[in-house]
Order: structure tokens, then C-alpha cells, then sequence
């Protein structure tokens, strides 16, 4: 549940029922336990941080609960890039991301200087 007060949902499988890669672990988990969530999101953020120490993209001090580095929103910002990147419309890709509007969602679709340098390729009809 996000700040929607909504239970945020993710297809884990495709239009034939089939798992997809990454979710195969989450489907072949099974049936929740009465009716838990498969994610606990209600410690996340200490989750979050504690895990990103570990993997070693951010620095975490327990001592004084404060963490620098890797955000959750730089995933979301990849994933918006990645959806309109390979042609899936914004209609789409901002149901996945949760983006109401337009003006936010263009926020986290950010191009790198190599699209920069496509889109110039393309029009120079190379």
C-alpha cells in the first residue's frame, strides 16, 4: 500500500499464465498465508538501507540510522526510461509506475546523451 492507501499490484505472469523470469521465485512461492503480503513493506526504508550497505552501493551507519546513496525512485526513474526506450506507451508505462500526470512522469523519463545522439543520428538519416 502507497501513499494511494491502495494496494499496489504487479503482473507477475504473461497473457498465458506463464511466470515471467524475474517473478518465477514470487509465483512459485505459492499461496499466501492468510492473505499476507508478499512484500513487508512496513520496515522498508531500514530494509532498503541495510541492504544497499551490503551490496555495497550506499553507506549506511546504524549507529545513527543515516544513509547515502542508491534510491528506490532511481529505480523507478530506470524503469520509465527502459518502457519508453523500447516503445511502450506512456499510457501503459505510467499505469506500472503509478504516475497520475504527465508532467511528473516526463520527470523520471530521463534521456542520456546516447539517445540524445540517436535521435540526431536519425533525423540526419543515418
Amino acid at each position: 500500500m502507497g501513499t494511494t492507501k491502495k494496494d499496489a499490484s504487479i503482473i507477475l505472469i504473461d497473457s498465458k499464465g506463464n511466470a515471467f523470469e524475474w517473478s518465477e521465485w514470487i509465483v512459485k512461492k505459492g499461496v499466501r498465508i492468510n492473505g499476507a503480503p508478499i512484500f513487508d513493506t512496513t520496515d522498508f526504508r531500514s530494509q532498503w538501507r541495510q541492504a544497499c550497505h551490503k551490496l555495497k552501493v550506499g553507506i549506511y551507519d546504524p549507529e545513527k540510522q543515516t544513509y547515502r546513496g542508491l534510491k528506490p525512485h532511481d529505480f523507478r526513474r530506470t524503469a520509465i526510461s527502459n518502457m519508453t526506450a523500447k516503445g511502450i506507451g506512456k499510457g501503459a508505462a505510467k499505469s506500472i509506475s503509478g504516475h497520475k500526470t504527465d508532467s511528473i512522469f516526463n520527470r523520471y523519463d530521463i534521456k542520456d546523451l546516447k539517445d540524445q545522439q540517436n535521435a540526431f543520428e536519425v533525423m540526419a538519416g543515418k
